[in-house]
């Protein structure tokens, strides 16, 4: 995940902008994977709603840069 400046917003769950197709990036996760890890993978677009809550900063960072800015409550 290093490799593709990857941001982890959970144990197991990754924020990554990538230059290739879902089935693409899936098939690079899963080979670095077990065999019996679960993969999904999810294309969020500029512009798309989100939230978050007990993500670190650095993952709504990520989202803020690449998705849409937070909004913060007042």
């Amino acid at each position: 995940m290093a490799a593709w400046s990857a941001v982890r917003i959970a144990d197991s769950v990754w924020l990554a902008s990538l230059n290739a197709d879902a089935s693409q990036v899936r098939g690079f996760v899963v080979n670095a994977l077990q065999r019996n890890d679960i993969v999904a993978v999810l294309e969020l677009q500029p512009g798309s709603d989100w939230a978050t809550s007990c993500v670190n900063a650095a993952a709504n960072a990520w989202l803020s840069a690449h998705i849409r800015p937070a909004q913060i409550a007042a």
